[in-house]
């Protein structure tokens, strides 16, 4: 073989090593799970009287035989009624997460569950477990005890 023979098969390696290592230079995400899911529990804080404050939502949901909580944090701004956002008519993703009717399908990973919006949407929530929010015992369970609970 000459060199020129080489050098072209080392190119073609190195382009066939790069495109198969886009994926992970990416940071290709794993699979998410689906399930039927039922929600055991929800609680709501909504932000009264707030300038670019923050509304919290805690779901509890029983899929695949465990308990996964999660939270959504939404950006509020009111100032009479604590039940409406000014904010959500500007970025729809900002309304209230009002789940669809149940039984739900939802997606999951180990940071996030995505649930059917009643208005069809799916919207992201992020996997947490540190609130005690929780009234069910399941729920309440699956809470992580720290120092500061």
């Amino acid at each position: 073989m000459n060199h020129k023979t080489i050098a072209s098969a080392a190119r073609k390696l190195m382009v066939l090593a790069l495109v198969g290592a886009i994926p992970a230079l990416f940071g290709a995400t794993a699979e998410h799970k689906e399930a039927q899911a039922q929600i055991l529990e929800q609680a709501g804080f909504p932000c009264a009287n707030c300038f670019f404050g923050n509304a919290y939502y805690f779901f509890c949901f029983q899929a695949d035989n465990q308990i996964l909580l999660a939270q959504d944090k939404i950006p509020t701004m009111n100032y009479s009624d604590s039940r409406r956002n000014f904010l959500g008519k500007v970025h729809k993703s900002w309304r209230s997460p009002t789940p669809s009717a149940e039984p739900l399908t939802i997606q999951y990973d180990n940071k996030h569950v995505w649930m059917p919006r009643a208005d069809g949407k799916l919207i992201r929530l992020d996997r947490e477990n540190s609130h005690d929010v929780f009234t069910n015992p399941q729920c309440r369970a699956a809470v992580k005890k720290t120092g500061s609970n």
